[in-house]
């Protein structure tokens, strides 16, 4: 993707949060609160609707019950993260209990706010932290394309990776085998 798509995929998918529960008034309560703080708010019941939204959808955070109809929170956590790693999930559950957190944990949670949702602070905090993890990545991609593209531009292209490190070789000027960061692109 060039800069500009990346961009654009950012600002697209911006504020931009996808809840799951099958409680009906928690969705509403929910899509409320965020809404009222800036978010855009996708609610579903089913979750049997989440993963093509993720994928087809560019949504990238997900606020994810626990306990729900056809497969439980912690599984489909697990299908959202093999679908696309990058999606931030938080958990949303009355179920508080150590398994649960450390099954959340293990299976790629981002955070986990507990019901009932007396106050909306922990989960509006919970999703700005997950929005500024996707930023990072962003800032990460966009570094990565301005040098790919720069390096290009200057006859060094990248074709070859570390397989060590996964990082790209850059063997035009620069020793074989020198990796590509910020300080060394610009020689």
């Amino acid at each position: 993707m060039l800069l500009d798509e990346n961009q654009a995929l950012k600002a697209r998918t911006r504020l931009r949060v996808l809840h799951v529960d099958d409680d009906p008034s928690i969705l509403r309560l929910v899509s409320k609160r965020l809404g009222d703080k800036g978010f855009e708010v996708v609610s579903v019941e089913d979750p049997r609707e989440v993963v093509p939204l993720v994928t087809n959808d560019g949504i990238r955070v997900v606020i994810l019950d626990v306990d729900l109809p056809y497969i439980d929170g912690v599984s489909l956590l697990k299908t959202i993260k093999a679908a696309d790693a990058g999606v931030q999930v938080i958990l949303c559950t009355g179920m508080v209990s150590l398994t649960t957190i450390t099954s959340a944990i293990a299976a790629g949670a981002e955070g986990c706010v507990f019901k009932p949702l007396t106050d909306i602070a922990p989960l509006v905090t919970a999703v700005n932290h997950a929005f500024a993890k996707i930023d990072r990545w962003w800032d990460v991609l966009s570094e990565w394309t301005e040098i790919k593209t720069r390096n290009r531009s200057e006859g060094r292209i990248a074709d070859a990776f570390d397989s060590t490190t996964g990082l790209p070789f850059v063997p035009s000027n620069q020793t074989m085998g020198e990796q590509v960061t910020p300080s060394n692109v610009a020689r």
